[in-house]
Order: structure tokens, then sequence, then C-alpha cells
């Protein structure tokens, strides 16, 4: 491995992104899967208003993680661990594309990925994004 890879890959923004994706689907899914598990209690009696409940809740949490980093400017994730992700793209169609593509690509396990920079990078790369710290707008 390069040396310039290994700096990367060891950087503390690097290592931040890496963390405020694990932070993010925690704040999605653990409170949907304890909100789920309620309502599959509460209308235990009621099939046909339990599956609607639950479908709406899951399309729900599903719409804003794939969207927050669209609606809100940056995840809260990326807030937390002050990073974000910068663009040259203005239109807000495309704009919401890339950031729904990047989150998708993001959901892809590490452990599934031989090598994470490259992986990233092509992330940066057909996203056409950039991860930067945002106290210090430095790209990584």
């Amino acid at each position: 491995m390069s040396r310039k890879k290994h700096d990367l890959i060891n950087s503390e923004v690097f290592k931040r992104y890496k963390k405020s994706i694990n932070f993010d689907a925690a704040i999605v899914f653990v409170p949907g899967f304890i909100l789920i598990v309620i309502l599959g209690s509460i209308l235990e009696t009621r099939e046909n208003l339990r599956g609607i409940a639950i479908f709406t809740v899951i399309a729900s949490l599903g719409l804003f993680f794939f969207t927050q980093d669209f609606l809100f400017q940056s995840s809260l994730g990326k807030r937390f661990y002050k990073i974000k992700i910068v663009t040259p793209i203005t239109s807000k169609k495309l704009l919401l594309y890339n950031l729904v593509i990047r989150r998708l690509l993001e959901s892809k396990h590490p452990i599934l990925i031989r090598d994470i920079q490259a992986y990233y990078a092509h992330i940066d790369q057909f996203t056409q994004t950039k991860i930067v710290d945002d106290s210090k707008k430095k790209a990584i």
C-alpha cells in the first residue's frame, strides 16, 4: 500500500467519516426497530392495521436515512463528527440523486470491501462529492 493511501486511511477525517456512517445507521435503525416492536405488540389483534403501520414506519425511516444529507445539508453523524459533504453540483434534482446514491453505496458493510480507500474514492468520483473536515475545510 502506498504511503499516501496509508495516510489517508489513518487520517482523522477518514476515521470520523467511517464512524459517522455507523452513527447515522444507528440513529435510524435502532429507534426504528424499537418502534416496530412496540407497534407490533400494540396492534397485535389488528393484523391489517399492524402491517400498514409497520410498512409506513419502515418506509419513512428508509426515506429519512437516504435523504438526510439532502434535507439537512448534512446527516446527524456527519454533524456529530464535524465533517460534511461538498459538491460542485448546483441542480437540486441531481444533488438529491447523487446524495442518495452516495448513501446507498456507503451502506455496503466494510467487511465486504477489499480496498476500502479505493471504494470510497470510487464513491467520491461516481457521485461528484467529497468529504471535508467541517472545522478546517480540508478534503480527504
